[in-house]
């Protein structure tokens, strides 16, 4: 009897503390945003003085994709007086979106003021662009002879790659404020309670004793 009755009181203590023990295993695609370059800006002098040797009027911003990654952005706005009142905030927005659901909403991004040349290339072309010379880019990743923009690229996404920003006025020097993001997906492990646990156990237990 003794021994039945401590047999009754393990299955008591287990049945209370099954919200601890009844538990299973899951896996799920989680996303998760990296900033690849956090919010920097550049500044560009005119076509026309860049060609009489005082500054440039082209820069390249070289960057590596992280692994994993299923779609990236980027951003950017422009200024004439190379002041800029409004953060980017790239990273902040894709954030919410995600946790939206509603991945189909696109970040906004503050208006611009001056027209550049934005080329999406592989890095292998970054010097080609930069010395004026001939070379390939991504017509979907790229923006041309707009003042702001936010670029979703779904092709390319690995590799090294750049982004090359090219000033169209021929005298007046801009500002240029750009944020680069990437979207990454990883699969994580979740450890959750189920209610067929908790009901097998239970009726486990009893079972036991009724027999």
């Amino acid at each position: 009897m003794k021994t039945l009755h401590l047999s009754l009181l393990v299955c008591f203590v287990l049945i209370m503390t099954l919200p601890n023990l009844a538990f299973a295993q899951r896996t799920e695609y989680q996303f998760e945003t990296i900033q690849i370059q956090p919010e920097r800006q550049y500044s560009l002098n005119g076509t026309t003085r860049s060609d009489l040797g005082f500054g440039n009027d082209r820069t390249v911003i070289n960057f590596n994709l992280p692994e994993n990654t299923v779609q990236w952005y980027y951003s950017f706005s422009t200024s004439k007086n190379q002041v800029f009142n409004q953060s980017l905030n790239l990273a902040g927005q894709l954030i919410s979106i995600y946790l939206s659901g509603n991945t189909s909403l696109m970040p906004k991004v503050p208006a611009g003021e001056s027209s550049i040349d934005a080329y999406l290339m592989p890095s292998s072309f970054h010097q080609y662009f930069l010395n004026n010379n001939s070379f390939n880019y991504y017509p979907e990743g790229s923006l041309l002879n707009v003042s702001q923009g936010v670029v979703k690229v779904t092709e390319p996404i690995s590799g090294d790659l750049t982004i090359g920003l090219k000033n169209l006025s021929a005298l007046s020097g801009i500002g240029i404020n750009i944020e680069i993001t990437a979207i990454i997906r990883k699969l994580v492990y979740i450890d959750e309670w189920t209610t067929e646990s908790e009901v097998s156990i239970k009726e486990q237990c009893i079972e036991n004793h009724l027999t």
